[in-house]
């Protein structure tokens, strides 16, 4: 599996949607392994028949002990947790206890509509259970302006962030399988950490959450394809998946082709094993790689706004400076 080289969007469409790629198909699969590990997945965009076949499929996958329910359109906590049932108790005389939807859903997903208008105490409580691991969300987010999103605590605790929302199909149940029982087993050099850390802060996102999932993502990517062993594409389509939606701002340009480089390090000692020490110097080359792969997987409207945004930044500095 090659790292994600989505086309790029054509002259005077730079703020177009992206068409769906290889990463927004691999999401599904990658979410089925290990729903409440990943916390969840946004799907950015409207309700179309595509969304409706991409959760039918997500259905499909999930083991069939785990719950995926619609939760009621704009619920409150008081749907959410256990509650009085004021109804039953006046017409029993004895207090009865109304069952929460997060009580009725634990170790199940929970399909959240209209994220992008949930009420700040909803998604509180969706990030507590959340960080417990009680369950796991689909964000249905059909804002059409950057403004119009989910609040920020919520997507910060879903790993996947899909835009277009592609027609999927449900993937192969005997390669889910084993990728569910042993993804966890599947070993990843720290090197590989230190590159999608490195592409976090090269893309504004320095959030060690989003290190973590993406490390997830990685060996679930690994695990699908068979492998026992992080490589370089699948930290690429975990850097592609987790955090390139999740910019701030474009990575800067790689260094000058004549600017001098840098002096080798020192040779180790005489009785040293160099090999002991393999590990210990970053490798600059494999996180510009990372880095190269989740900024071509940028959508091209996010793209256009960032470097609008730069735009901006810069003409305002030249002002201050001019006044």
């Amino acid at each position: 599996m090659d790292a994600p080289r989505p086309a790029a969007a054509p002259p005077g469409r730079a703020a177009a949607r992206a068409a769906p790629t290889v990463i927004d198909h691999l999401a599904l699969a990658v979410f089925a392994c290990a729903p409440q590990v990943l916390g969840g997945v946004r799907l950015r965009g409207p309700a179309t028949p595509q969304r409706d076949a991409w959760i039918a499929a997500l259905r499909a996958s999930l083991p069939p002990d785990m719950p995926l329910r619609r939760l009621p359109l704009l619920a409150g906590g008081d749907a959410l947790d256990a509650s009085l049932d004021l109804a039953a108790t006046l017409a029993t005389g004895r207090a009865v206890q109304r069952t929460g939807v997060i009580a009725e859903l634990r170790g199940g997903v929970a399909l959240l509509a209209m994220a992008e208008r949930v009420a700040p105490v909803t998604a509180s409580r969706l990030s507590a259970a959340l960080d417990a691991g009680e369950l796991a969300v689909v964000a249905l987010d059909e804002g059409d302006e950057p403004d119009e999103a989910p609040p920020a605590a919520l997507c910060e605790r879903l790993a996947l962030h899909v835009e277009p929302v592609p027609a999927a199909e449900a993937p192969d149940p005997a390669a889910l399988a084993r990728a569910r029982a042993h993804w966890r087993e599947v070993a990843c050099d720290d090197a590989w950490l230190r590159g999608l850390v490195a592409t976090g802060e090269a893309l504004g996102v320095p959030s060690a959450r989003a290190a973590w999932q993406a490390l997830c993502a990685a060996r679930i990517v690994a695990a699908l394809d068979g492998r026992d062993c992080v490589e370089e594409t699948d930290a690429a389509c975990a850097a592609a998946l987790v955090i390139a939606p999740r910019a701030t701002r474009v990575p800067p340009p790689p260094p000058a082709e004549d600017a001098a480089p840098p002096p080798p390090p020192p040779p180790p000692p005489d009785d040293t094993d160099s090999s002991e020490h393999e590990h210990d110097v970053p490798d600059s080359a494999m996180e510009d790689r990372l880095i190269e792969a989740a900024a071509a997987a940028l959508p091209p409207g996010l793209l256009a706004h960032l470097m609008a945004g730069l735009s901006r930044s810069r003409g305002a500095a030249s002002a201050g400076r001019s006044g």
